[in-house]
């Protein structure tokens, strides 16, 4: 039996029969029969991603799917990425002491590659000799202009460990602060000390939502050594992140709100979703009221009227796909389509 996984950044793990966690993808040998309980574990990032069920020779929402070998089993389990919008993705970096060499640069830290990977490594300092420094060292994104944001995510360097088996290099003492477009000094939004966090997800530093161009980590305590070296200190992070707060839906306007649709004929439908911090413009379309099966309307919002319906009206809903408490109406006038009939022709009059 083989047991995959949808996403190859996810750090996922699966218990056959109650056992011990396996690492996906791997390969369970089963006799031929035999009837096996899968559970999917949590992902070790359960951050940024959240199991969404099985796929594959069997399929399941649940954590946990039951398989009889009846014949070779394939199964993926699928998991889902967070869609809260990452500001800092592919923004300008700059530091008083980043290193630029191979694997590690700027660009590393918001190049959207959560884990240290070959070619990515992340963002490193120079090195220094001691976990105390005198002179702090700052990490910066600019935005491009002020946003909204109540969130910041440091992902550690992932590719080795500290001699206690937590994140190498990873800052011990920071603060986060932010500076406005035109704005001379940077505010203080939060203080941290004695940071020892695990390689597998990121360290989440939620805040009230502020409003700023640039965002500055700026340490002056550094972490664990890492395994891999451990004759010098550093600051590393993988990855930085930066997020909007989550999207408040308002209200979704249906337009037009009123239409007149002939039998047979289409109509074109358009939904606008308005809120705050950038909300998502995705609705599910319904249509209700109708008696033929032949109405319909396309996930794209394009009404079809059968051509024998005979309902005299109908709705057309269009449903926030974020906040399904929010949706919109159009009323749809059903006319009949009437056709001309041409008188027919005598025979004498088509001879002539």
């Amino acid at each position: 039996m083989k047991l995959e996984k949808s996403d190859d950044a996810v750090s996922g793990d699966v218990s056959i029969n109650g056992g011990s966690a396996q690492s996906l993808p791997c390969e369970i040998r089963i006799k031929e029969g035999d009837t096996v309980a899968i559970q999917a574990l949590p992902p070790k990032n359960d951050v940024d991603y959240t199991f969404a069920g099985w796929s594959g020779d069997a399929i399941s929402d649940d954590f946990e799917v039951k398989v009889t070998a009846e014949k070779d089993i394939a199964l993926t389990a699928n998991y889902k990425k967070s869609t809260r919008k990452n500001l800092a993705l592919n923004k300008p970096v700059s530091s008083n002491n980043g290193m630029e060499i191979e694997n590690w640069r700027l660009v590393n830290l918001v190049d959207g590659i959560l884990t240290s990977a070959p070619g990515s490594l992340g963002f490193t300092t120079n090195p220094y000799k001691s976990p105390d420094i005198s002179e702090p060292c700052w990490i910066e994104i600019d935005l491009g202009e002020d946003m909204a944001f109540d969130r910041v995510q440091l992902y550690p360097r992932s590719d080795t460990q500290s001699s206690s088996q937590m994140a190498a290099n990873f800052p011990r003492d920071f603060t986060l602060e932010v500076r406005g477009s035109g704005e001379a000094d940077y505010r203080i939004i939060g203080t941290y000390k004695d940071q020892n966090v695990t390689a597998e997800k990121p360290a989440v530093y939620e805040f009230d939502t502020v409003y700023a161009r640039y965002v500055r980590i700026n340490v002056s305590k550094l972490g664990d050594l890492a395994a891999a070296d451990p004759l010098s200190y550093y600051v590393q992070l993988a990855e930085m992140g930066v997020y909007a707060p989550v999207p408040i839906i308002e209200k979704v306007v249906v337009a037009p709100a009123a239409a007149e649709v002939k039998q047979g004929e289409t109509q074109q439908f358009t939904a606008e979703v308005s809120g705050q911090y950038d909300p998502d413009q995705d609705v599910r379309w319904t249509v209700e009221g109708n008696t033929s099966e032949k109405t319909a309307i396309s996930a794209e919002g394009l009404l079809t009227v059968g051509t024998d319906e005979t309902a005299k009206t109908m709705t057309v809903r269009a449903v926030s796909a974020q906040d399904h408490t929010k949706e919109g109406t159009a009323e749809v006038t059903v006319i009949e389509k009437r056709y001309r009939h041409l008188p027919k022709q005598s025979k004498s009059a088509k001879l002539q």
